[in-house]
């Protein structure tokens, strides 16, 4: 090869060399490639190959010419068994490729003299992306209180669509089929009775794996866009909850430092989804056999009477309940309760005397980006919280796994007994206080008790009580 100096750099020209080998497909079996026919002798492709040298960077060879135009090497150097650049340095072919060189080569001098190329090769050069295992660990550090939730909505879908975990899974795993596929194996495992109690936990053994090879073998029903089912809001919402995790607002916020791709396919797959309208609610007749039962229920079971007692009475969310220490339960002396009372009475512009009574103040941290609460408990109820209360859990649970237990199991088996319907029944309890909230103080009362900050949240959870409403703090 010949070196020409130009400006800043050189370069030198070579013949492009044709592999070695010949490549057969493997499933085909046909000829793809030719090797050489001469083991010895070597072959060229038409193309010349531009070797730059710039001083602080790289060497790089380049193929002459443009994606539609190509300097092409002519029979004659093409046929040179030795080196055409050295025995025919005056050929027309590489005398136009060499003033195709020197163009390029003058223009990367006037970028490195303005200090541009680092810029331009951050953009040529393939980006590299943080690992999806560091995204999600990231946010569930900086996230929301409700991030490791958003990331097991994730975890499902990845799961039950794929058979992947969040610890095997990648980004080209992430696509607007996923989301599609899941959606499909959803709606079939409602219609055949696998989804009650939530998440699938009525579904036998190989379920998902059976689903997966009904999706394989073009056998799964396509997505209903038709019919209203209760398991397409929960479809929805954990598409919700994913893109939460690579939205806009997370990658600004919370994943400020690691680099995550685009995903603009899989954050962009919508479906509209039937959904059952509004909020269920607990029959009155059904109510009724409730407070019938209940006497019994403390005699019973006193953890279980106190846990839908603190449901019924706050209309906070089961799942928060259970989560919450001890130290939640605010004890006042009796000045302390009259301050509140006044308090409140002054908020909700009511006399006092219309206010139930209360023996305790219970906090409940701000959840789904909403307010933090601190909503009034019954004296029978702060009788039992005080004698069962732990440190770690208000309601005397040991252990994690006994604070779902009883949420999960406990709560919604006995609810079920009593006549309530659906997957979430605890959480109807909340839908009750919100309409007893909205009967007493309008929406702005749903808002400020249940922890709402958007009002059209608090009208859907209150359409349509003894108790007194919580205040804001």
């Amino acid at each position: 090869m010949k070196s020409r100096g130009t400006y800043i750099g050189s370069f030198s020209l070579k013949r492009q060399l044709q592999p070695k080998e010949a490549w057969v497909h493997p499933v085909t079996g046909k000829v793809v490639r030719k090797g050489w026919e001469d083991p010895n002798v070597p072959e060229y492709q038409r193309n010349w190959v531009v070797v730059f040298s710039i001083p602080g960077q790289a060497q790089r060879s380049v193929t002459a010419g443009t994606k539609l135009v190509r300097y092409r090497i002519c029979d004659r150097c093409m046929a040179e068994v030795e080196n055409p650049v050295v025995t025919r340095p005056r050929c027309e072919c590489q005398q136009r490729v060499t003033g195709w060189a020197e163009s390029w080569l003058e223009t990367q001098t006037v970028l490195l003299q303005r200090g541009e190329i680092a810029r331009l090769e951050e953009m040529r050069a393939p980006k590299t992306w943080s690992s999806p295992q560091e995204v999600l660990a990231l946010y569930v550090k900086r996230g929301p209180a409700d991030a490791r939730a958003r990331v097991n909505s994730l975890g499902v879908i990845l799961g039950q669509a794929r058979g992947l975990s969040l610890d095997s899974f990648g980004w080209s795993d992430l696509t607007k089929r996923l989301k599609k596929d899941w959606a499909e194996m959803r709606q079939e495992a409602g219609r055949r009775g696998w989804l009650g109690l939530g998440a699938g936990k009525k579904a036998p053994a190989g379920a998902w794996e059976e689903l997966r090879a009904l999706k394989a073998a073009g056998e799964l029903p396509a997505l209903d866009l038709r019919t209203v089912a209760e398991w397409n809001t929960t479809i929805t919402s954990y598409f919700t909850n994913v893109n939460t995790i690579f939205g806009e607002d997370a990658r600004d916020r919370i994943l400020e430092g690691l680099r995550v791709p685009d995903l603009g396919d899989f954050l962009g797959a919508k479906f509209k989804l039937p959904k059952p309208k509004g909020h269920k609610s607990i029959p009155p007749e059904v109510m009724a056999e409730i407070e019938r039962r209940l006497p019994a229920l403390r005699v019973e079971d006193e953890q279980l009477y106190a846990f839908f007692r603190v449901c019924e009475e706050t209309g906070v969310r089961p799942g928060t309940l259970r989560a919450l220490g001890g130290e939640a339960l605010r004890l006042l002396d009796a000045v302390g309760l009259a301050s509140a009372r006044a308090q409140m009475a002054a908020e909700w512009r009511v006399p006092v005397e219309e206010l139930g009574e209360f023996g305790a103040l219970l906090c409940i941290p701000a959840v789904k980006g909403g307010h933090e609460v601190v909503t009034p408990v019954s004296t029978e109820t702060v009788r039992l919280l005080v004698e069962m209360r732990r440190d770690a859990s208000l309601f005397g649970c040991v252990h994690p796994t006994e604070m779902k237990d009883l949420h999960n199991r406990r709560l919604n088996e006995w609810l079920r007994e009593c006549g309530v319907q659906g997957t979430q029944v605890a959480y109807l309890l909340r839908h009750r206080k919100a309409q007893a909230l909205r009967r007493f103080g309008g929406v702005a009362a749903v808002s400020v008790g249940l922890g709402h900050v958007d009002e059209a949240m608090a009208k859907r959870y209150s359409r349509e009580d003894r108790l007194v409403p919580a205040v804001r703090r």
